[in-house]
Order: structure tokens, then sequence, then C-alpha cells
């Protein structure tokens, strides 16, 4: 993917392996889930980068490798320049406070005993070391700038909505002037008529700030009203990676097309090609051969099951691994 300027965020062959039982016998071979498997990608400042595809499909544990939950098996993260896993001391504490989260369930990720003001200065206090006249300031700051009134930190999650608590996980996001959002599912647990107000406060956020976007989700709609650049994983892999545009308009790969097609459509009166994939997703703990969509793939061919066909650019800024394209 061609782009002209400096990534605020770049992995490079990310792979993350989890050891699978040995079994008894210390003679017994290792069997290795393969979650996430040679992924690389870029995020710029103002930007965002969907990553889409079914569960299990590996987002989750990419977000946790840029969020440091857990540690690559091989690859590189580079974060303004700079080498992430050897950070260290206080060039460590600027990168979290740099990189913050927002998770589907904003209730799950709140403590239920602690007031809102001091939940959103928590992470402040942490990796800023600020006085308590700066957090109570800093608190009144992102409340305002996520639509709740600064008095709103005196109070406890549950006695807000569901939309309100989620506002609310975006203010402390944003607390530790934070340049980068990972968004898991940030919506999902939402009702309808709310979605659309947080991804709007989501896409002024980031015009106002710049804030460079990954965002998780298995919503089409959802990645298509916020996303920029698209990546679609398929066990462990990027299969299709595009700027939004592009991706929606031309899908090249046939798991992406499969997608789409079981996507709602966003008209009433809008028709789309109905592709049904055949079997299940295989496990990752034994991943097929070659391309791991042949198994599932309406098009597949010999070779599929003999060489891994590469993520390739076949247009420009759109990559595609597909056999289809040679």
């Amino acid at each position: 993917m061609t782009q002209q300027n400096s990534p605020l965020l770049e992995a490079k062959h990310l792979q993350k392996f989890f050891p699978a039982g040995q079994g008894l016998l210390p003679t017994k071979q290792r069997h290795w889930v393969k979650a996430v498997d040679d992924v690389s990608f870029r995020v710029e400042s103002g930007k965002t980068l969907g990553i889409v595809g079914e569960s299990g499909c590996g987002k989750t544990t990419l977000a946790k490798l840029v969020l440091l939950l857990e540690q690559p098996t091989a690859g590189t993260i580079h974060f303004q320049g700079e080498d992430v896993l050897k950070l260290r001391g206080d060039r460590l504490k600027h990168y979290r406070a740099s990189v913050q989260a927002v998770f589907q369930d904003p209730y799950g990720a709140m403590d239920p005993r602690q007031r809102v003001g001091d939940m959103i200065s928590e992470p402040l206090r942490v990796t800023r070391g600020v006085t308590n006249a700066e957090a109570d300031q800093r608190v009144a700051e992102v409340l305002q700038q996520v639509g709740l009134s600064a008095t709103a930190a005196r109070y406890y999650p549950h006695e807000f909505s569901g939309g309100q608590r989620q506002r609310i996980a975006i203010a402390r996001a944003l607390s530790t002037q934070s340049q980068l959002l990972v968004l898991d599912e940030p919506v999902a647990a939402l009702d309808v008529s709310i979605r659309s107000q947080i991804l709007n406060l989501l896409k002024d956020l980031q015009e106002s700030k710049g804030l460079g976007y990954i965002l998780i989700t298995h919503d089409l709609a959802v990645s298509k009203h916020l996303s920029h650049h698209v990546a679609v994983m398929y066990l462990g892999k990027i299969v299709e990676l595009a700027n939004s545009d592009s991706l929606y308009d031309r899908p090249n790969h046939p798991y992406t097309k499969a997608l789409l097609s079981a996507a709602l459509p966003t008209h009433p009166d809008e028709t789309q090609e109905e592709i049904i994939l055949s079997g299940e997703v295989p496990s990752p703990l034994d991943p097929p051969s070659g391309c791991r969509f042949r198994t599932r793939c309406p098009y597949v061919m010999p070779r599929c099951a003999e060489s891994e066909p590469p993520l390739a650019e076949i247009a420009p800024g759109h990559l595609s691994a597909c056999f289809l394209n040679n």
C-alpha cells in the first residue's frame, strides 16, 4: 500500500502463536494456534484502518499486540518511528499514554465502585504524573469534548445509559492526549439508535484532533462509515487490503466478496450478488495448506493447495492474496 505520509504506527510481519496442549508425554509434538500470522499494516494520523472478518480470524489478538497486552512471537511495531517492543521506562509510559483503547462493553471495562472522574483521571495520573488540580481540569475538558457535562465526574457508571457510558470510555481514552485509539467493536453493544451518534462523535473527534484509529469490527456497515482503509482477515492473515471506497466498490478476494454478500444492503433497492460459502472455518490449530481459504472458496484450483498466494498489489493501493489475479 503506497502512501506519501510517514505512518503514525506501522506493523511488519507480526505473528502471534499460542501453544496448544502438549499432553502428558514430553516427546509429543507441540502444536501452535496461529492467531496472527505474518500481518503487516500501517495507520496514519487522522485516518482509520478498519480490520474486519469473522469471529476467530485474529482481529482482537492483533489489537492486543498493538496495545502490548500480548507480546508478538515475531515481527515489529513502530510508533512515530520508534520500535515499540524495545521501549522501556518513560518511553514505554509515553507509548501507553499515546495508544489507548475503547472496548465493546463500556460497563464491563469500568469499576462500578469508582466515580467517573476518578476513572477518567486514573490513566492520566499513571502515565503523565499530573497534580489533582490538573487532573480535574483535564477530566472536565474531555467530558465536554464527548458531549457530557463536567458534573458527570461526580457520578458512578450505573447512573448512565449505555451510550453515555461509551462516551465516558472515549473520554478516558482521550484523557492522556492519546494519538491512536484502538476501537474494539465500539458500538456493538449499543442500541441501533445510539450507534450513529457514537460513530459521528468518533469522526468529529478524529477530524478535530487528527487521531488515528484502528477499528476492530465484524460489522461491515460500521467499517464503511468510519474507515479510510480496510484490512480483511481470515484465519490469522490479511487476504485483502485497500482504501475503503475501492474495497467496497470493487472487492477482489472471494472471501471479501462473500462477506459483502452476507451484509445487509445500505439501501432497500440495492441488489447484491448472493455468495454462500460451504463448510466451516477451519481450526487455526491446523489451517489448510496453501491458501487458507481454499476449503470454502467457490473458485478453488489445484495450485491453491500447493502454495500460499502472496498479498500482492492488483491496483494502486489495493492488495489481494488470490491466485485468480495471476
